[in-house]
């Protein structure tokens, strides 16, 4: 008994202390927003007076992060009012919907789409708040949490009572702020709850104008209106007219204020962009002009015309950017940017393109007039369908003004390398045609949407070519002006420069107007369409493996623009920075080569990426590459490695006249697998890279291009050998070829079997070592020659120790008998 008491007392000892060390250990956990689990305790008795400070410090920055938000005020301000006025607007639309057209349909999406975008800031600013709410409010469920067990623990260890007075003050505070950050999520959930509802109205009607759009494409070739001779002459009354001109304006005005309001910021942007492009043309005018002897000096002086208005050109340029900078444009903007453009076209085109130029502008301008008059009225009135003929009619006497090929429009596009442009004017016949019969039939929709394609392709014709002089003229100024001339670049490939500065500018024109017309046709939405559809197209390569057809395309893009950004990289760095900065031999060609392999690499790394090709595979493909490389590859990698090494060596370099084996001759290329070698007799040989790095190799220029000469003189027994010094040293010293540093050196070398033998050793330049040593030796020749100095032939004595008495008689004798017989 008295062993199972013991028993029995140690293990309520036991676990009387572990409710002891689990009460001393007290704790809470709470998940933040992020996922995290974080652990709350008590804070100890002796540390409660510091954290009651910073606790205090917390909750005042807290407080700052909610006081009065202005953005948030606005939000309310407006929100209830946007509202009410987009359900007017939905109501509207329902209500009028069937008397739509194409333009009203296009306005209307324009219009609900910046509300969208003003919705979707809305979104963003609502959510961005919530987060930083959710934030303070997990921070303060923390501090209120551990404030909490705290005043529990102080509670239990009878502190004393100011402890518990502070602490029970502080969590007073806190609990506070923790319904007021609780009561202000609410409203920002009910805001957000608010945008949600107006974003499903918005979406709602925008898919309603989307439908009617594809309703109004697909019924192009149904008589949606009477025949021309069946509409009652009542539709032309000027009281109807006139009330259909005001609303139209009024739907105009609110069109406008709806663009400014949409694209307040932006609209500065524009406006300080004319400035800096006008500042540009300023100094472009300002700038002298290099002349080539072979160009055309009144090419020059129209260009430099063309530009001379700094503020008319820039305002060309700084309007045709609306394209980017304005991608949802009304109606309304979109007319005021075509009037001003016929406006400055009607300035400017006659004082370049002659005064006749003006009966084609005005007749333009005409065409513009007579468009907005008809749009301005519904399509189904006498009256807008008198002003179609109209406008048919006009436009059609336009083309075949522009087409006659001694126009100054047709000479300009001829001109400017836009002959396609006048073949695509040709089927504009054809729309006119169909519009025309279209009309008078009743088939309106058909009418007008042909009818609308020729007459603004016919002003955007106007626009684009305004802007492609405009751009030519000034890529003339510039390319030769003395500053632009700097560049090593231009300076020496201005006429290459030129012509690929305008093909881009016409390229990027002649698609942009395309785009228009397809636009105006209803064709390019369609066409994108299909296009993203064929893009979508795909592939099963392997099991898991799955190319699209958009990833091949993507794939020869960024292919294509790496070798691009390679090209121009590597002409600003061996063209225009290399040779304006001092670099050690061999360390430019170095840079240029170890640039445009990176470059290289990491285009092919995003091609394949762009395509759609899992990278993370590539360690297996590694692994496989590794062995092929060991097998079949070895010597390209050698060679390819061998190449890093004489880039970073630098051995030899492009222009070192080398000698590798039985090859001799000048560095031409220093490639990837190859070095190549251009002989002196003319043939390239291709040395293998390793070959440069396994074998002996001389280089004949590697610290410098002097290189010494030998040239041996020989002269005969008798001559003074100090003077023969004096005169080969002088003929060195006085050859403008060779080198004073060091100078000339002239040797007394022995005596030879029949001649005093001397060397000169002289130092020239590698690139003239033949020719100068030849010049030297000619030199010599004729300055021993004056100094009456023998050069020698070979000579040999014979000494006979005895000969027949018969031949001795013949040889002495015979000579001077022949003399007796002459």
């Amino acid at each position: 008994m008295a062993t199972k008491h013991r028993i029995a007392f140690v293990f309520l000892s036991f676990m009387l202390w572990v409710n002891l060390a689990t009460a001393q250990t007290d704790f809470e956990q709470l998940i933040s927003p992020g996922g995290d689990t974080v652990r709350i305790e008590a804070i100890p008795l002796s540390q409660i007076s510091s954290k009651l400070e910073s606790s205090y410090s917390q909750l005042k920055d807290i407080r700052k992060h909610h006081q009065d938000d202005l953005k948030i005020e606005e939000f309310d301000s407006v929100f209830a009012t946007k509202a009410r006025f987009l359900e007017l607007k939905r109501k509207s639309f329902e209500d009028n919907q069937q008397s739509y057209n194409s333009r009203d349909i296009n306005n209307g999406l324009t219009e609900w789409n910046t509300y969208e975008k003003l919705l979707v800031e809305w979104r963003e600013l609502i959510n961005k708040q919530l987060l930083i709410i959710e934030k303070d409010l997990f921070a303060v469920s923390v501090t209120k949490k551990q404030w909490e067990l705290t005043l529990k623990e102080a509670k239990k260890a009878k502190a004393p009572p100011s402890v518990i007075t502070n602490t029970s003050k502080i969590l007073g505070k806190i609990k506070e702020d923790h319904r007021s950050l609780t009561k202000l999520q609410n409203e920002m959930l009910k805001r957000q709850s608010q945008i949600s509802n107006l974003s499903l109205l918005i979406n709602e009607v925008i898919t309603s104008l989307n439908e009617l759009k594809k309703d109004i494409e697909s019924d192009y070739f149904a008589l949606d209106a009477p025949p021309i001779w069946q509409i009652a002459d009542s539709t032309l009354s000027p009281t109807i007219i006139i009330e259909h001109f005001i609303n139209s304006g009024r739907e105009s005005v609110r069109g406008i204020q709806l663009f400014f309001n949409s694209y307040r910021e932006t609209f500065y942007l524009h406006l300080l962009l004319f400035i800096l492009i006008w500042l540009a043309f300023f100094f472009l005018k300002k700038q002298s002009v290099v002349q080539s002897e072979d160009e055309n000096e009144s090419r020059i002086e129209l260009a430099q015309s063309a530009i001379a208005n700094h503020g008319l050109s820039a305002l060309v340029i700084s309007l045709f950017l609306s394209i980017w900078l304005y991608p949802d444009l009304n109606s309304a903007i979109s007319d005021i940017i075509q009037i001003i453009y016929i406006i400055i076209a009607i300035i400017f085109f006659p004082a370049y393109l002659g005064k006749k130029i003006r009966v084609i502008l005005y007749m333009i301008l005409g065409l513009f007039l007579l468009d907005q008059i008809q749009i301005y009225f519904p399509p189904e009135m006498l009256f807008s369908r008198l002003v179609l003929f109209a406008k048919d009619i006009l436009a059609g006497w336009l083309l075949f003004k522009i087409l006659r090929k001694d126009e100054a429009i047709s000479l300009e596009l001829e001109k400017n390398k836009m002959r396609i442009v006048g073949k695509i004017l040709y089927t504009f016949y054809i729309f006119l045609a169909v519009s025309i019969i279209s009309n008078i039939l009743g088939s309106l929709s058909l009418a007008i949407l042909l009818s609308n394609a020729v007459s603004n392709g016919i002003i955007n014709l106007i626009i684009i070519m305004l802007v492609v002089i405009m751009l030519n003229r000034s890529v003339i100024v510039l390319l030769r002006s003395k500053f632009i001339r700097k560049s090593n670049y231009i300076s020496n490939n201005w006429q290459q420069a030129e012509k690929r500065l305008t093909a881009t500018v016409f390229i990027i024109a002649l698609f942009l107007w395309l785009k228009s017309i397809a636009n105006y046709l209803n064709l390019y939405d369609p066409f994108t369409e299909w296009l993203t559809e064929l893009g979508q197209t795909s592939w099963e390569v392997g099991n898991n493996t799955t190319i699209e057809f958009s990833g091949i395309i993507d794939f020869f893009i960024v292919i294509i623009l790496t070798f691009i950004v390679y090209q121009i990289i590597k002409t600003l760095l061996e063209v225009e920075l290399f040779p304006r900065v001092k670099l050690p031999r061999g360390v430019p060609g170095a840079i240029s080569m170890i640039v445009g392999y990176v470059i290289v690499a990491y285009g092919i790394f995003l091609a394949l990426a762009a395509a759609g090709v899992d990278l993370s595979k590539f360690g297996l493909m590694a692994g496989a590459l590794g062995v092929g490389i060991g097998f079949g590859l070895q010597n390209i990698v050698a060679n390819f490695i061998a190449g890093l090494i004489l880039a970073f060596e630098r051995p030899i370099q492009v222009g070192d006249t080398i000698e590798a084996g039985t090859v001799m001759g000048d560095v031409k290329h220093i490639g990837v697998r190859a070095t190549t070698i251009r002989t002196f007799d003319g043939s390239e040989v291709m040395v293998p890279n390793g070959n440069m790095i396994a074998n002996d190799v001389i280089n004949w220029t590697l610290s410098d291009r002097k290189k010494r000469r030998d040239i041996f003189v020989s002269v005969a027994y008798g001559s003074n050998p100090h003077e023969v010094l004096k005169v080969i040293k002088k003929v060195g010293e006085e050859n403008p070829n060779v080198l004073q540093v060091p100078a000339p050196w002239a040797l007394f070398e022995g005596f030879g079997d029949s001649s005093l033998n001397f060397r000169l050793r002289i130092w020239t330049a590698m690139d003239v070592g033949l020719t100068t040593k030849s010049e030297v030796a000619m030199g010599i020749y004729d300055a021993l020659n004056d100094a009456g100095i023998e050069i020698p032939f070979p000579q040999h004595d014979l000494h006979f120790k005895s000969i027949d008495s018969e031949i001795q008689d013949i040889i002495i004798n015979k000579p001077s008998k022949n003399k007796k017989e002459n």
